[in-house]
């Protein structure tokens, strides 16, 4: 069999899903905010047993420079819904945005992406909380989302 990744996303796309945590994903995402930040650095460091104590010297693993940070502040209700970071891993990864880096803390997750990708991921987030917020009548509800240097 001759199939492409994209041929497979694509079926995988259109396969139905459980319907359980529609709703919840529905008011997650509708009542989501999104704030960026460019000039982001990633720095990781060796972790030891003594590291809090000799935290000023530390040995520098690896640094990333031209980053950007994309803040996603969710509702309260975000909490206790599944799926939550797949579906935006998911959507990024379908629109070519290679994640950096993520820190998962509800109610906010920050997502690391290079510059280049920033506007894309953006793009593409707006557009799955677009999706995602449509109410059962197929209403447009909008968004917030906040700019920040």
């Amino acid at each position: 069999m001759n199939s492409t990744l994209d041929a497979i996303l694509g079926i995988v796309r259109r396969y139905p899903l459980g319907r359980e945590n529609d709703n919840r994903h529905r008011q997650v995402f509708k009542d989501c905010e999104i704030a960026t930040r460019n000039k982001v650095a990633d720095l990781a460091v060796e972790n030891s047993p003594d590291i809090m104590r000799r935290i000023a010297e530390f040995a520098i693993i690896s640094y990333s420079n031209y980053l950007a940070e994309i803040s996603l502040l969710f509702p309260p209700e975000a909490r206790g819904t599944k799926g939550i970071i797949a579906k935006i891993s998911t959507e990024l990864a379908l629109n070519d945005v290679n994640l950096v880096g993520i820190i998962c803390n509800s109610p906010e997750d920050i997502l690391l992406v290079t510059e280049a990708d920033a506007p894309k991921a953006l793009e593409a987030l707006q557009r799955m909380l677009g999706e995602e917020a449509m109410d059962p009548n197929r209403k447009r509800v909008t968004s917030k989302i906040v700019l920040a240097n």
